[in-house]
């Protein structure tokens, strides 16, 4: 089977009474499917069609109306394909494989496009050793980002900003 689509990601609004939401993507397992109600993981009541090239979470009741219902792909990064030598070429499980790991570049290119980053033309930014403790800024022309402790001075491009 092929990759089609390239969606990771869908996000409904609930509105009391409907408990079936869809979604267009390939999926290979049903705890890949990670589901959101108002932000918060959900573990129970809902439940995911079978694995393959769309599904839909059926949640036990209703979600309330108002609420803000995710659902996303997070394939695992796992690799269950195991050669032997001389054994016949098996295409579909190659391609199986093949499948599995566009899926995880797929996931994982979604969540780089959910992060804060800096032009691709900027140098790397150092790691925050505490982001707990540091609030960052940024604006349309600036050239760096730079943290600093709440409350403090925000370096940004060369200008200063007070963080609050």
């Amino acid at each position: 089977m092929t990759v089609s689509s390239t969606a990771t990601r869908i996000a409904y609004t609930g509105n009391g009474v409907t408990t079936a939401f869809a979604f267009s993507w390939r999926f290979l397992a049903t705890s890949e499917i990670k589901v959101y109600v108002n932000d918060v993981l959900q573990s129970t009541g809902y439940s995911v069609s079978a694995p393959g090239s769309s599904g839909t979470v059926t949640f036990s009741s209703a979600p309330a109306n108002g609420a803000k219902i995710v659902i996303r792909r997070e394939t695992a990064l796992t690799q269950n394909i195991d050669y032997v030598a001389n054994d016949a070429f098996a295409a579909d499980v190659t391609e199986g494989g093949f499948d599995r790991a566009m899926l995880a570049a797929q996931d994982n290119a979604a969540a780089i496009g959910r992060s804060l980053r800096v032009a691709d033309h900027l140098p790397a930014i150092a790691p925050i050793a505490d982001p707990d403790a540091v609030v960052l800024a940024w604006a349309d022309s600036i050239t760096s980002v730079t943290g600093a402790a709440q409350n403090g001075a925000v370096t940004v491009g060369g200008a200063d900003a007070t963080g609050t």
